[in-house]
């Protein structure tokens, strides 16, 4: 029965013609694949981040309604606390007011800072009079805010303008502000936006490191087995163009949030490196029965064309299924992940 579905499948017309077209014309079809190829390295950017914790919630979501509509009556401002210690915050020489005064100042250049609150905005230098019943008071009133109980730690509040609403623009706005607090040795700074960009930078490196480990991972299976460098140079070319022909589409379709953008790479690599193996194996098996490497190569082709083709379509069902989730960052991870087997069934065609 294998042997009857395998013969059918090889004497389809439509197929042989395909794979002969394929093969006669492969040259070309491996000259676009590169250009592509350097076109989505050279001009891909990278996937945007967003800064907005409501969006890990679909659009419809009620919760995400109410939100948007509190950002529309109260505003958007973003904020990031510097804190930084000083024992001599309320000396009466005025010396910590002075440094207080400085990295305010410092921070107040950065051109999406909107504006920056501290202690000494109140009062000026009468904070620093404890015997003063109205600096006892505005100290107690901002205790905990911008100072607290011993008087040694210091909270700045910079609000970041609303204008500053891409992720590039507050990723720069976050790096500003780290120069600004690295210049204290004991300084440091926090807030929502810093927590979601640790989150994504973390997220970025766990990628890179999972990629690697995959991929070396792989690559080893595949010397074993073939024994044969270019299939290992062919896996990379596939999957790479495919990584980034994904990142190319998720950008160029802005259906992202940079929240499920970590674990792509290596689904891709796993899916390519899979399929591809079910490929080399076939194809070296008809090698070892003596068929010459055009005459393997077609067979293979014509006999693993439908059950490939198949598996990727059962893949992007699988995947795609995710898109009716109410969390928006699945239905994102769906998007990506079918986009990325239609990508890994183009590459095949280009560098196989």
């Amino acid at each position: 029965m294998e042997k009857r579905a395998a013969m059918t499948l090889t004497n389809s017309p439509s197929l042989v013609a395909l794979t002969d077209f394929w093969v006669r014309y492969r040259w070309v079809f491996l000259a676009a694949g590169i250009v592509l190829l350097l076109a989505f390295w050279l001009f891909t950017p990278s996937i945007p981040a967003s800064f907005y914790i409501s969006e890990l919630l679909s659009p419809n979501q009620p919760e995400r309604r109410n939100w948007e509509r509190l950002r529309q009556i109260f505003g958007d401002d973003k904020i990031i606390i510097v804190v930084y210690r000083d024992p001599d915050l309320f000396r009466l020489d005025g010396a910590g007011l002075a440094r207080l005064r400085f990295i305010t100042q410092e921070l107040r250049t950065i051109p999406e800072v909107r504006d920056v609150w501290d202690i000494a905005q109140p009062l000026g230098d009468l904070i620093l009079q404890p015997n003063l019943p109205v600096s006892r008071s505005v100290r107690a009133l901002f205790q905990g805010y911008t100072h607290n109980p011993n008087g040694n730690l210091c909270a700045i509040v910079v609000l970041i303008d609303p204008s500053a609403d891409s992720g590039e623009e507050l990723a720069m706005t976050i790096t500003r502000v780290q120069e600004v607090v690295a210049k204290r040795a004991n300084g440091f700074m926090l807030g929502p936006i810093v927590l979601i960009q640790e989150t994504l930078q973390q997220g970025e490196r766990d990628s890179r490191q999972l990629l690697w480990l995959v991929a070396g991972l792989l690559t080893l299976v595949i010397l074993c087995i073939s024994r044969q460098i270019r299939w290992v140079i062919t896996n990379l070319m596939i999957v790479g163009f495919a990584i980034l022909a994904t990142q190319a589409t998720v950008v160029l379709a802005n259906v992202s949030s940079g929240f499920t953008t970590a674990p792509l790479s290596a689904m891709i690599t796993v899916v390519g490196v899979a399929t591809l193996m079910h490929i080399q194996i076939r194809y070296q098996s008809y090698r070892d029965l003596g068929s010459s490497r055009v005459t393997s190569f077609i067979t293979t082709i014509r006999q693993l064309c439908k059950p490939i083709s198949l598996a990727l379509i059962t893949d992007c069902v699988g995947f795609g299924a995710l898109s009716f989730s109410d969390i928006e960052p699945l239905r994102e991870f769906a998007l990506m992940a079918v986009a990325a087997v239609a990508w890994l069934a183009f590459s095949m065609i280009f560098f196989l």
